[in-house]
């Protein structure tokens, strides 16, 4: 076997072996507590505690993410309802009410067209889904 033989031969038994690296998915588990006060448009104060977790998927370019909110309300007027962060009041009731639940649950998935550097932004269009699992 010539010279020109055996580094052909290594060559191809390198490539077999090597291949091409892929990165194994990352899952990710995280969590985010938020808490608001305020009157929000009525004579009470009410409290407004927000629990999301959220489970993400990342491989390669995609990235799967979902949210899982925990609401709870404290003080709440009797009748009034929270809708997107706003509490309407049909009712000038002096009782107020507690309630707490799951939120809405979000599915998000995104993938990074183009990787930027330095002062180059990078492109990820991504969609949102909102699944209407709130209770009252």
């Amino acid at each position: 076997m010539t010279f020109k033989h055996f580094s052909a031969l290594a060559l191809l038994s390198s490539c077999a072996v090597c291949g091409v690296a892929q990165a194994e998915p990352v899952f990710t588990l995280s969590n985010s507590a938020a808490f608001f006060q305020g009157k929000y448009g009525t004579d009470k104060n009410i409290d407004i505690y927000y629990d999301a977790t959220d489970l993400q998927l990342a491989d390669g370019n995609w990235q799967l993410k979902l949210t899982l909110p925990v609401i709870s309300i404290k003080n709440l007027p009797e009748g009034a309802t929270l809708t997107g962060g706003n509490v309407t009041t049909p009712t000038t009731s002096t009782q107020t009410r507690n309630s707490s639940g799951i939120g809405d649950v979000w599915l998000e998935g995104r993938y990074k067209v183009f990787a930027g550097a330095g002062l180059v932004p990078s492109v990820s269009p991504y969609a949102k889904v909102k699944f209407g699992t709130a209770s009252a």
